[in-house]
């Protein structure tokens, strides 16, 4: 008898509707199933419901649900309640175009994918190269 292998799981975290498209198709091609959440209270309710194999997560989303106005902390407030959570061996990355916060993430040793140089195939290989794949370090 084989055991199927238990689909991974990823939740992303973005408030710009085009761009939760275009990453859930990617991380779908990856093999996830992917749950999503556009502020960072909704978000914070998923992670403490569960936890993901990945945390995508994007710089800027609004803290509260129908707010228009991204707050420019959310996704730092939020890998936070992930490490405090499930510890710093959970699989996080941010997804930006805030080039200070790429600075930052790279200081800290987070991954980063910066939104400037998006398409699907080079987000897609991100993620087998660096996230998928577990890091030799």
């Amino acid at each position: 008898m084989v055991v199927s292998e238990q689909p991974k799981s990823a939740l992303h975290v973005e408030d710009d509707k085009i761009w939760q498209r275009t990453i859930r198709l990617c991380l779908e091609k990856a093999g996830y199933n992917v749950v999503q959440a556009d502020n960072l209270e909704g978000a914070q309710t998923r992670v403490k419901e569960r936890r993901f194999d990945l945390y995508v997560i994007d710089g800027h989303f609004p803290r509260i649900q129908d707010s228009r106005y991204p707050s420019p902390d959310a996704g730092a407030e939020l890998y936070q309640t992930i490490i405090q959570t499930y510890g710093k061996n959970a699989r996080c990355v941010f997804v930006s175009g805030d080039m200070e916060l790429g600075m930052r993430c790279r200081e800290s040793g987070v991954e980063f994918f910066d939104k400037g140089y998006f398409d699907h195939d080079s987000f897609t290989s991100y993620l087998k190269l660096n996230v998928i794949t577990p890091r030799m370090r």
